[in-house]
């Protein structure tokens, strides 16, 4: 049997087996949505960073290294330098707050937070994030059909039916426990593809040297950082790949990994663990797009420009086309299955906690803290079939908490369905996690972020700075002809930007009209 097939079926064996096991380990809500608050720095930190670096940064960036050349490290810059923000000015904040209003989610927090008694921000939070997260699930799923199209020649609707299938069977089956202990072998994994297999390239073609020659002899504009623009255009292409790192502020899947630690004072190991891991993953994958150029020369020598041609092998099945081309003969193969199975991992590692996170606002947010509630308190007696006994009296703390587990595997299965769905009807995993990954950071970004450091932020501001976010980003979105006529390639940008001042003029004239009131 094939080696690369083989070491993939252990990897997916290996992935169901730590959710079987972890299943026992879900008593109630809170440990399947946080795993009890009792994991460790190790488990958290790397879980946040397989998490937070989905198929986008193994199938997507690597590609747009291969498209861009040099031009990509304003992408990853950016992104390194929002992990190591937000490791430093939100990870234990977050969980010092969230621990003590006791809140299981994002929504949650800023209900608490605020004191606002409407649920409306729980109720439009709780919608962006069923949003988004479809979408952005939809983008994984969507990767795993390239994966293992180009790997093992799996028509691309039977290889997105595998990995969905397997990432919500172990999400339902593990809860928070399968997605944090499966999230932490798939960093590692993930780490060693990206670092292993470009220093395996660069050996193959004869060096960096060597790498840079035949590049330019490709396409001199792939080893310029700017792409030959000047001027406006080449800041908006700097600040379009900075700006990804104004997204880490607001996804709530790797938010929910510092609300999940067990010790506000383990973050600052987490933060050594996760930004060392950051700097090294993307490294390896510029330096893998880079040398993929060179390494596949004839292919790309033979196309106008820089354009990777989708007919040929298509700049997003990148990783899997250079494992296969670099470790042929021998056992060899045997390590390229570990580095595909890595490019899996990035997709599963995303997918099943961002499964996680619109269970849980779905669970948690809408059906525990408002419609039951409501129904316990109005007699509603659909509530009261489902949570209560046949003879009319209510079930104890322990069966209700098994009830919402029940239920949350349900809407787990639910959302998967959805995702997958949409995913039929997708085309890049680097667009697609785009635009959710603008939406998520410009609605909840700047909300988390002057939450935790200005006491005087209100509730109408923080209502504001949601919607203001997520509206910007679909309207961008609508009109295609913004992006043409700033060269704005990310749509976070004037998102952002228009929520965080809009909720400090807010709150500032709110508590100015409150002052004056009183006097």
């Amino acid at each position: 049997m094939n080696l690369i097939l083989i070491s993939f079926i252990l990897y997916l064996i290996f992935m169901l087996a730590v959710g079987i096991y972890t299943s026992r380990m879900n008593k109630n809500l809170k440990d399947f949505l946080l795993g009890g608050q009792k994991l460790g720095p190790w488990v958290i930190s790397l879980s946040e960073r397989a998490s937070g670096e989905s198929a986008w940064l193994l199938i997507g960036l690597t590609g747009t290294a291969l498209l861009l050349g040099y031009a990509a490290i304003w992408t990853a810059l950016g992104c390194v330098l929002g992990i190591i923000f937000y490791w430093i000015f939100v990870a234990k904040k977050l969980r010092e707050k969230t621990g003590e209003y006791n809140s299981l989610t994002i929504p949650d927090y800023f209900e608490s937070r605020f004191k606002d008694t409407s649920h409306i921000i729980r109720i439009v939070s709780t919608f962006i994030i069923v949003i988004f997260y479809t979408l952005y699930i939809a983008a994984q799923f969507l990767g795993a059909g390239k994966v293992l199209d180009t790997t093992f020649g799996i028509p691309h609707i039977y290889g997105m039916i595998i990995g969905a299938v397997i990432i919500v069977l172990y999400t339902i089956l593990g809860g928070f426990f399968a997605v944090a202990w499966t999230d932490f072998f798939q960093a590692i994994i993930m780490l060693f593809a990206l670092v292993a297999l470009p220093i395996i390239g660069l050996i193959k073609v004869g060096g960096f040297l060597a790498t840079t020659n035949i590049i330019q002899q490709v396409d001199p504009n792939l080893l310029n950082f700017l792409q030959g623009k000047t001027g406006w255009e080449a800041f908006a292409l700097v600040i379009s790949g900075l700006a990804w790192g104004l997204g880490y502020m607001g996804q709530p899947h790797l938010l929910t990994r510092f609300m999940a630690i067990d010790d506000s004072k383990n973050i600052g190991k987490g933060r050594i663990i996760a930004i060392t891991w950051a700097i090294l993953a993307y490294s390896g994958a510029l330096l893998l797009g880079v040398v993929g150029v060179a390494a596949l020369r004839d292919t790309v020598a033979n196309l106008p420009g820089t354009i990777f041609g989708e007919t040929l092998v298509g700049k997003e099945h990148l990783l899997p086309v250079c494992a296969k081309a670099f470790l042929s003969g021998g056992i060899w193969p045997l390590l390229a299955g570990i580095m595909i199975s890595g490019a899996i991992a990035a997709m599963m590692s995303t997918a099943d906690s961002q499964l996680l996170v619109t269970t849980s606002a779905l669970t948690e947010d809408i059906f525990r803290k408002i419609l039951y509630k409501k129904g316990i308190k109005n007699n509603w007696q659909w509530i009261k079939k489902f949570f209560f006994n046949k003879d009319g009296t209510p079930n104890s703390k322990e069966v209700v908490d098994k009830k919402f587990l029940k239920l949350s595997r349900f809407f787990t299965l639910l959302i998967g369905i959805f995702a997958f769905g949409f995913a039929l009807t997708a085309g890049s995993v680097f667009d697609t996690v785009l635009h959710a990954w603008s939406g998520l950071g410009a609605a909840f970004g700047p909300v988390i972020l002057i939450s935790l450091w200005w006491k005087k932020m209100t509730r109408r501001a923080a209502i504001f700075g949601i919607l203001s976010g997520f509206g910007l980003v679909v309207w961008w979105n609508m009109f295609p002809v913004l992006k043409e006529v700033t060269k704005l390639g990310n749509d976070i940008i004037p998102a952002f930007i228009v929520s965080f001042v809009g909720i400090i003029i807010f709150s500032l004239v709110e508590n100015s009209f409150s002052k004056n009131k009183v006097a």
